[in-house]
């Protein structure tokens, strides 16, 4: 089962890389930049340009991101751009790798292939859904879902987590955000705002009845499982759900939802701090090992983290000064990173 799933992920994988390095390179980055134009120049980035450049869709603030960017040479631009975009993609698949578990790397993977399209494209996809990633499982998380839904607005069906568990304070918080950073606005122009709905991967753009029921039914059951472990994920999946204009690099969106998931399942942090079973078996090893002399080994037994299960067996040389007053090569027994607790005696 478990090689049947890698095998399909990895298929998966690699029928959506081929689909998306057959769309053009850098495609939305020329937008970005006239828009970032047209705001220093004191004119409207909404309407028409006269070209197939698409207007300018986001937050005005958003635009001073792109400003650094017109300071050089399109090409450099576009390097760098794509560049800090590789950065955030990796930023957002992070927290599912930290769990070493088969589940999360398969699903950093088949995930960040997704994201990948906005990497190609030249979109800020990655940037944003790296925000969420890592503020949602903090007390920022409404800060966060703000400023991504002040440049796409539907990031705020995401407090459907806050309000299915009557955290309406911070369902408060998301909202103000959001309008705040998207209120200069309403100082241009924004008659031309806008694009068609067009056939994209949401089923607006087909059927507006069974996008309809889609949303209702993501919706109700982010509500319903708001109170448990996976309301991030579900309150993710109603936001691709609602979504009109559904992308590939869209689906990177889920990350967010995983991430809250994979921060409680990731494999401790390595602590300094020796475990009650450990120390005892360290204040044991003081006692004995003094009596048999320099340069003896003792193997010893060494554990990842607080609660972990004893990583690996290793043979580490103590002397006995350094057991009985912390100052020896290693440090201290018990005071090592890896906190060392012994178990037998070899010549």
């Amino acid at each position: 089962m478990r090689l049947g799933a890698c095998v399909l992920v990895i298929l998966a994988a690699g029928v959506l890389l081929g689909a998306i390095l057959s769309f053009e390179a850098t495609s939305d980055l020329p937008a970005f930049l006239r828009g970032a134009e047209e705001i220093l120049r004191g004119n409207t980035p909404y309407g028409p340009t006269g070209s197939d450049v698409h207007t300018w869709l986001y937050a005005p603030w958003l635009a001073a991101v792109f400003v650094p960017f017109l300071a050089v040479r399109p090409e450099l631009a576009a390097a760098l751009w794509h560049l800090l975009l590789a950065l955030a993609l990796i930023a957002c698949v992070v927290p599912m790798l930290r769990t070493r578990s088969l589940e999360g790397s398969l699903g950093a993977v088949l995930i960040g292939v997704f994201g990948f399209h906005a990497v190609w494209a030249g979109h800020f996809e990655p940037l944003m859904i790296a925000v969420l990633v890592h503020g949602l499982p903090t007390r920022w998380g409404p800060v966060a879902i703000g400023v991504a839904a002040s440049i796409k607005i539907t990031p705020i069906v995401l407090c459907l987590r806050y309000a299915g568990r009557g955290e309406w304070k911070s369902v408060a918080v998301a909202v103000f955000v959001a309008i705040t950073l998207w209120a200069p606005a309403l100082l241009f122009d924004t008659h031309g705002w806008g694009l068609p709905i067009g056939h994209t991967l949401s089923l607006l753009g087909y059927t507006p009845i069974a996008w309809l029921a889609a949303a209702v039914a993501a919706t109700v059951g982010a509500w319903a499982l708001a109170p448990t472990r996976y309301g991030w994920l579900a309150a993710a999946v109603a936001w691709i759900a609602v979504m009109p204009r559904l992308l590939p690099y869209d689906v990177l969106g889920l990350a967010a939802g995983a991430a809250p998931i994979s921060d409680s399942q990731r494999v401790p942090a390595r602590s300094s701090q020796p475990l009650p079973r450990e120390r005892y078996l360290g204040w044991l090893a003081a006692i004995v090992t003094p009596t048999l002399g320099r340069g003896r080994r003792i193997w010893a037994l060494r554990s990842a983290g607080p609660g972990e299960q004893y990583r690996d067996l290793v043979l580490v040389d103590l002397a006995p000064a350094g057991i009985l007053s912390g100052a020896g090569d290693e440090g201290g027994f018990g005071r090592q990173e890896d906190r060392i607790g012994a178990v037998g005696v070899q010549e």
